[in-house]
């Protein structure tokens, strides 16, 4: 018995002598991370010491916010490669997206009072608009690529039309996904001088409109970007809705929910192999949808992509 009791110790004595050594090496590793965790934030405040030193500015204040710049576009790409949406790392992939995403700083398109972290989700902008989480605009960027993105064809392309490459966003708040477009053709644009691009934004309140020009002016978008109040008579605006009179489009989005006879108004604003996207509320059964619509001359086709729950466009008219 004597035996079995010393043999049990032993054992024991074996398994705790090799937990106290699992126990420091894993103390070992903590302290090495630790160190790694210091040694990366060193050089990080490093680089931005000596970015400060290469910003040829005259005032301090000019250096801060270039430094405010560059902390931005460091935290949107480690969201970015960070995000486990996939619609968000297609769009990254896109050289052209990716330039656009980085350059365009939400922060610009809500409200300054906000959580800086909020610019990454979904919020409201006032006046009952929300600004979409970066998740939905990567899906429209996705879905409108081939409009959106300028070929070599169209460089080439002789009829005039083919050039003159429109995009129109119906709801368009502060104006974001309006200069992100913008923004990708900067991307492009002095490889192909024939393309005439512009993104139009509507919107009903005139303040949101003033923000949106005012956005657009702060990031040297402005000739590419065009901002328009849409008509908020409640007997005519439905009949209006779009802005036809700066159309054909190759593409147009509208991020609020709007009523089918809204998406036949919508879709005769597009170019022939135009595309449509929005979200569209049917009424009788309560459920709204994200579809796609193509025009094929005469005709349209349309899918259905996934179910949502969007403020609608006619909710807006409550805050004017």
């Amino acid at each position: 018995m004597e035996e079995r009791i010393e043999k049990i110790e032993m054992e024991m004595g074996k398994k705790l002598e090799t937990l106290e050594k699992k126990n420091e090496e894993l103390t070992s590793m903590v302290f090495g991370l630790c160190k790694k965790v210091q040694d990366l934030t060193t050089r990080w405040e490093d680089q931005q010491s000596t970015l400060a030193k290469r910003i040829p500015v005259e005032s301090s204040k000019e250096k801060q916010g270039m430094l405010v710049q560059f902390q931005v576009v460091r935290k949107c790409e480690e969201y970015f490669k960070a995000a486990d949406r996939p619609s968000m790392k297609q769009a990254w992939n896109v050289p052209e997206f990716q330039h656009a995403l980085i350059r365009v700083d939400r922060q610009l398109f809500v409200d300054k009072r906000e959580d800086p972290y909020s610019r990454y989700q979904s919020c409201s902008i006032g006046l009952g608009v929300n600004l979409s989480s970066p998740d939905i605009h990567c899906h429209v960027l996705n879905l409108l690529k081939d409009k959106l993105l300028i070929s070599s064809g169209q460089e080439k392309e002789k009829d005039k039309d083919a050039n003159n490459i429109r995009f129109l966003e119906v709801g368009c708040g502060t104006g974001y996904l309006c200069c992100l477009a913008a923004m990708i053709w900067t991307y492009q644009l002095n490889k192909n001088r024939q393309i005439e691009p512009k993104a139009f934004g509507i919107e009903f309140h005139p303040e949101l409109i003033a923000q949106a020009q005012k956005n657009a002016a702060s990031i040297g978008l402005t000739q590419l970007v065009e901002y328009g109040t849409m008509n908020c008579h409640p007997n005519q605006w439905r009949a209006n809705i779009g802005w036809a009179e700066k159309g054909p489009f190759d593409a147009i989005y509208c991020g609020a929910a709007v009523t089918r006879d809204d998406v036949f108004t919508l879709k005769a604003q597009l170019k022939n192999e135009g595309i449509l996207i929005t979200v569209v509320e049917d009424e009788k059964e309560s459920s709204q949808s994200f579809v796609r619509i193509v025009r094929k001359g005469i005709s349209y086709s349309t899918d259905v992509l996934f179910p949502v729950m969007f403020k609608s466009l006619a909710g807006r008219l409550q805050h004017l």
